[in-house]
């Protein structure tokens, strides 16, 4: 048994991209998957939209895109008031603005659209494109306002486009004095006015944090596997990690990530806040021996 629990019971927000599997709860998430429709109601065959988390200050969709579609189907779209951040999971295309700049995006590409911002996404591949997407704010309320090029907003450039290959990564901190976690390495992708974008690398053998458990008060986080595998430990219970896997952690919710694998554990980071520096990490001690056996 672990010497931590929280008041109300642990929770256990992992679900499977495919499937929709609730891993905690062991049933499928229903209804998750819909048509993307333009801003008159009108669904845009072959662009498919999957609600995986919808939390009041952050959400994640996953988005697939047939060959030779695009949302929206002409013209621009934006979210008045609400940030989008897109991780590529697979495939490729393009992302255009109404300035004239157009970006190839291929796997591990990313943007971040400040609220406002005109965009559109073009797939025009011969395979399949797909998308995690995150809000900044309730699926529900994420506007979708048609613009039309010749506007006020043909300027804008409330857009940023990475590829993770360029981040550069620093060993991330521990409870320890100064002393940070070696093996486990992050990156700060964005940062926006309400949601940012960590993301992660842990090596053999490694875990995050490296003793005991973290948590972060005040601050929803939301976690998917890009490549590699390994554990997600709560201190009653313990899940695999694979790619597809997401999970969200409530405020308070203590848990850590271990690659008990060869192969690098690479982890895309979402915070229900705009500043990493916002994202406290408290030590939740618990004895992990007892967990795990």
């Amino acid at each position: 048994m672990s010497i931590f629990e929280l008041k109300d019971g642990n929770q256990y927000g992992l679900i499977d991209m495919e499937t929709g599997y609730d891993i905690g709860k062991k049933v499928i998430v229903p209804g998750t998957e819909t048509y993307i429709r333009e801003d008159n109601g009108k669904a845009i065959k072959g662009c498919l939209c999957k609600n995986i988390y919808d939390l009041e200050g952050i959400s994640m969709v996953i988005v697939t895109i047939e060959p030779s579609v695009s949302s929206p189907a002409s013209d621009f779209i934006s979210h008045t008031n609400h940030e989008e951040i897109a991780l590529v999971l697979e495939g490729n295309g393009l992302i255009e603005y109404p300035d004239g700049v157009s970006k190839e995006i291929k796997l591990d590409d990313c943007f971040y659209l400040q609220a406002g911002q005109p965009h559109r996404i073009v797939n025009n591949s011969e395979n399949i494109l797909k998308l995690c997407v995150i809000y900044s704010g309730h699926i529900r309320n994420v506007e979708r306002t048609k613009y039309k090029k010749g506007g006020a907003l043909d300027k804008m450039k409330g857009y940023q486009n990475k590829n993770l290959s360029e981040a550069v990564q620093k060993i991330a901190p521990g409870f320890t004095g100064n002393k940070g976690d070696e093996g486990h390495y992050t990156a700060i992708i964005f940062e926006g006015s309400n949601i940012c974008f960590l993301y992660a690398v842990m090596c053999k053998d490694n875990s995050s944090p490296m003793e005991d458990f973290v948590s972060h008060p005040m601050v929803d986080e939301l976690e998917f596997a890009i490549s590699g595998q390994g554990l997600v430990i709560f201190p009653d219970r313990v899940f695999r990690l694979r790619p597809g896997i997401m999970r969200h952690n409530p405020p308070e919710q203590p848990s850590k990530s271990w690659n008990n694998h060869d192969e690098d554990l690479r982890l895309a980071v979402f915070y229900s806040t705009g500043k990493i520096a916002d994202v406290y990490r408290t030590h939740k001690r618990a004895r992990v021996f007892d967990v795990l056996n």
